[in-house]
């Protein structure tokens, strides 16, 4: 097995294994990451590129705010409301190939990453 598909093989394992608030924290990194490697990708004048990673954030984006009961979450309207402001920033980014809304998305994304990490350890703590 090449190195490519044992680190696929991995991935998909830790995501089936994962308990959900680990594969929230995993989906949030990833989000970020895929932000990230979109701005490299329009400052390195590769749109087929950074259209790829902002599809794929706002495809995590969608599924998170899919998946948050506002109803069980006190911060649930919040969240949401960053969830949206995320979305349109990478729409943007995506339509214009826009560092600006790329890394004010980026920004939010890592923050939220962070929130849920924090979490995530206090809960197993």
């Amino acid at each position: 097995m090449n190195t490519s598909r044992a680190a696929t093989a991995y991935r998909r394992h830790a995501a089936q294994t994962a308990s959900k608030t680990q594969l929230v924290v995993m989906l949030t990194s990833r989000m970020a990451s895929d932000i990230a490697q979109a701005i490299t990708a329009i400052t390195d004048r590769a749109p087929a590129d950074a259209h790829r990673h902002l599809v794929h954030a706002q495809d995590i984006i969608d599924e998170l705010d899919n998946a948050l009961d506002s109803d069980m979450c006190p911060a649930g309207a919040d969240l949401r409301s960053l969830y949206n402001y995320v979305r349109e920033q990478l729409v943007e980014a995506n339509v214009g190939k826009d560092t600006t809304a790329a890394t004010n998305a980026h920004q939010i994304a890592v923050q939220i990453a962070d929130m849920f990490r924090a979490a995530a350890t206090e809960q197993a703590a």
